[in-house]
């Protein structure tokens, strides 16, 4: 079974009282006991709906265990890597890398920004530092992440945050040849998966939203298809709105390399529009600006990040 994937069973008669670490020893061969402590430090393995980083935990005859070995192998993200682009009192903004989750995923808790951002605040002196992503972008795209900040005695303001006045511009390109000008006003709704999706007014938690796009520039593919790069400004901006509406639309985003691709470290020679591309399971999905009105204090903050060169026009490029 790949690694990535899951795998469920239920604690036995004769496994009733083993330390979890001992219990994943004895059901993965790959794992030592010092592996199997780190894969459940890592976050990769649940009891019942539990998620159980504490390796000595034991176990119950009965209890469903959940684990995704995956986790084993994530690595942390280093907090002096962490592109801060804007710090106050109450948040931070981050330019976060593609294919780096900003918040812990089902399968791992390490490897996320959200983890390095907490580690960034304790070096800095914070005292049990807690970050809460606003809106966050899925892991394979790229750019400006908001989080709350605040210590272990104070008030999170995370909640007003989330329903703050937000707007993205984002870039992405997209398979197909789009028009100048596009919109899209389906509302969204996070599923329990964690992906986003476009949905009907009438479907239960759907939040309104909108995006507008306008064509910057149209290029080919490596299979000599054309594809679209694209501005979007998305109303309330959650996550990969812009993505979900532009495949609502008819044109679903162009993800990263594929197996046997070159990855984002190895330039395409003589391909202006692939160099520095994201790797495989990323986006073409970067938030280069957002605009948002403080919910405590009122004011209008505008951020930005650059765009990286495959969300470049070719007059942007120097081409």
């Amino acid at each position: 079974m790949a690694g990535d994937r899951r795998v469920r069973f239920r604690v036995v008669v004769s496994e009733d009282g083993l330390m979890l670490r001992q219990l994943i020893c004895r059901r993965f061969a790959e794992f030592g006991v010092q592996a199997a402590a780190d894969l459940i430090k890592a976050g990769g393995v649940y009891v019942d709906n539990v998620r159980i980083r504490i390796p000595s935990v034991r176990v119950a005859k009965g209890e469903r265990i959940t684990v995704y070995r995956a986790a084993a192998s994530t690595v942390a993200l280093d907090a002096e890597d962490l592109e801060i682009v804007h710090r106050d009192p109450d948040f931070v903004v981050v330019n976060k890398p593609a294919g780096v989750p900003a918040r812990s995923t089902r399968a791992s808790a390490r490897g996320t920004v959200a983890q390095a951002l907490v580690h960034r605040l304790c070096a800095d002196g914070h005292l049990r530092p807690y970050v809460g992503p606003v809106r966050p972008l899925a892991p394979g795209a790229s750019g400006l992440v908001i989080y709350t900040v605040r210590d272990q005695e104070a008030v999170s303001h995370q909640p007003a945050f989330v329903e703050a006045d937000l707007v993205s511009v984002d870039r992405l390109v997209v398979e197909g040849e789009a028009p100048a000008t596009l919109r899209c006003d389906a509302p969204v709704l996070m599923a329990r998966s964690g992906r986003l999706k476009a949905v009907s007014a009438d479907t239960f938690g759907a939040r309104p939203a909108r995006t507008d796009f306008r064509l910057l520039e149209r290029r080919a593919g490596p299979d000599g298809a054309v594809r679209s790069l694209l501005e979007a400004t998305a109303t309330r901006a959650e996550g990969e709105q812009a993505a979900v509406h532009a495949a609502a639309l008819g044109f679903p985003i162009v993800r990263g390399a594929t197996a046997g691709e070159d990855s984002a470290s190895e330039p395409h020679a003589g391909d202006p529009y692939r160099e520095g591309e994201p790797a495989a399971g990323a986006a073409h999905l970067h938030r280069a600006k957002i605009t948002l009105v403080h919910p405590l204090r009122g004011e209008t903050l505008v951020f930005e990040a650059p765009p990286p060169a495959w969300a470049l026009t070719a007059d942007e490029r120097g081409a």
